[in-house]
């Protein structure tokens, strides 16, 4: 889940002053936009997938981020409004990768308060349809905060899902909400490692003992763990040593706009000798050295990440 907290020139992350009102207006006007972030196999270093991260075009404040609305959002009924713009656009913009040959899963975050209705599954296996995007090339993001919601209605919804064919992720793990037993009961496919703990487990030892747990434990319930918030190469070497599947941050690419994707993932492909729009159902494996070295290669020429 994208959160900076920081403004700049017209990016903001913190806006007091947004009201209810200026929401509903919002979502009226279809002011969100949806910028994706890629993310990476660990072992190949395949391009993957992407994190679908809405932004908010506001008239006056400019781009907002979704700390700054999201929380006010989910006090009332606006949030519903927002996870079907986001929702519509991710898959509008996978169907046109696909016609592209770019075959992506993309991530969508779902908020707990939908975790309270129950038609929820039909309804985005419906909106999949018009847009003819397979329902294994979704996945949707919970926040742990889920457990808070009513936990029977909400497992429901989350097996109905599963059983749409959905991928489901437990995102920002290890923020203080998860049972690790009771997820054993649970149809998450994907665990998604929070980036505060991704940050200090390269300088703190009980952190990052902490993460190992966790990469192992998701393995063993056949989850598939993914690192966000990797910012430096000694995140990206960390994660990748203990068996990560998946990694994103600002060390590998920025959230950018949709039609930017394919021009990104030339860029990456060139830089790894690869084919112009490479994408490998399976391969060999490349190891940590080779990885360390790849991105210190990349890295000579983008230090933060693969502009376009």
């Amino acid at each position: 889940m994208d959160s900076r907290h920081q403004i700049t020139g017209n990016l903001v992350a913190a806006a007091p002053s947004i009201s209810g009102d200026e929401l509903a207006i919002a979502i009226r006007e279809h002011q969100f936009v949806v910028h994706y972030q890629p993310k990476i196999d660990t072992r190949t270093l395949e391009f993957v997938s992407v994190e679908a991260l809405v932004r908010w075009n506001h008239p006056t404040l400019g781009v907002v981020m979704p700390d700054a609305f999201i929380p006010l959002a989910e006090k009332g009924e606006h949030i519903h409004g927002i996870t079907d713009i986001v929702l519509e656009t991710a898959l509008k913009q996978n169907a046109e990768w696909r016609d592209q040959g770019l075959d992506l899963r993309v991530s969508i975050n779902i908020s707990g308060a939908s975790l309270e209705n129950l038609d929820l599954p039909e309804r985005i296996h419906d909106v999949t349809g018009v847009f003819n995007v397979p329902s294994d090339k979704v996945v949707l993001e919970v926040t742990e905060t889920w457990q808070c919601q009513d936990t029977a209605t909400a497992l429901d919804i989350l097996n109905g899902l599963s059983e749409k064919g959905f991928g489901l992720a437990l995102d920002d793990v290890g923020t203080g909400h998860s049972n690790f037993s009771k997820l054993q009961e649970m149809p998450f496919s994907e665990m998604k490692l929070d980036k505060d703990h991704i940050h200090s487990a390269t300088v703190d030892e009980e952190t990052r003992q902490f993460i190992a747990m966790c990469v192992e434990l998701g393995h063993e319930m056949g989850m598939y763990v993914v690192a966000e918030g990797i910012e430096k190469q000694e995140q990206w070497e960390m994660i990748s040593a203990m068996g990560c599947d998946e990694g994103q941050g600002f060390f590998i690419a920025q959230p950018m706009p949709g039609e930017q994707i394919p021009g990104w993932l030339k860029r990456w492909n060139t830089y790894l000798g690869l084919a112009e729009n490479h994408q490998r159902a399976s391969g060999p494996q490349v190891n940590l050295s080779e990885m360390t070295g790849t991105f210190h290669r990349l890295n000579s020429i983008f230090p933060t990440k693969l502009d376009i």
